[in-house]
């Protein structure tokens, strides 16, 4: 079980993820005006299957070059400019091809404390994988599942109303 300053975390990411989803048309003449022409392969390939979820389990998070707890400058090191960013009250988010990182802002320093990929999953295909959840609940009449893996918490998030999904993305954080 996280204790109650993790849970906090999580459910503040939890809200970022909802704000940034909901798109605007201020937000989308915002990603109009700061798409980056290159769009190298950064090394950001997730994929939710067995060899993963034991990479998960052993705390590597496969296909992936960068680590949770990685600072804003060593992930920009490793994976150059990215498409998009948005800072935003404490946080900042990069969008890269094949996902976004999360990063709390400190003093001096970013660290890298969630990742979020797309995926597409039915909800049995994931409990497949993964066993049974930790936990089951809907936010916004939004279904949610998260799953404790080695020293991640995995948080799966549809866009539809039936918790049978698919999810289409994956939130993941360090417990």
């Amino acid at each position: 079980m996280m204790n109650a300053n993790k849970w906090l975390l999580f459910l503040l990411l939890i809200g970022a993820l909802l704000i940034s989803g909901c798109s605007s048309e201020e937000s989308q003449q915002d990603r109009d005006q700061q798409p980056n022409p290159k769009t190298p392969d950064v090394g950001l390939h997730f994929t939710l299957d067995r060899p993963t979820v034991e990479g998960l389990k052993k705390g590597e998070i496969r296909g992936v070059s960068v680590q949770l707890g990685d600072t804003e400058k060593k992930v920009h090191q490793k994976l150059g400019e990215p498409q998009e960013q948005k800072d935003q009250r404490g946080s900042l988010e990069l969008k890269y091809e094949g996902g976004r990182l999360q990063f709390i802002k400190m003093k001096d320093t970013s660290q890298l404390n969630s990742m979020v990929f797309p995926i597409s999953k039915k909800r049995n295909e994931i409990i497949q994988l993964l066993g049974r959840p930790e936990q089951e609940r809907t936010l916004n009449k939004q279904p949610e599942m998260s799953f404790a893996v080695g020293p991640y918490q995995l948080l799966f998030l549809t866009d539809k109303k039936s918790k049978e999904g698919p999810y289409n993305e994956v939130l993941i954080i360090k417990e």
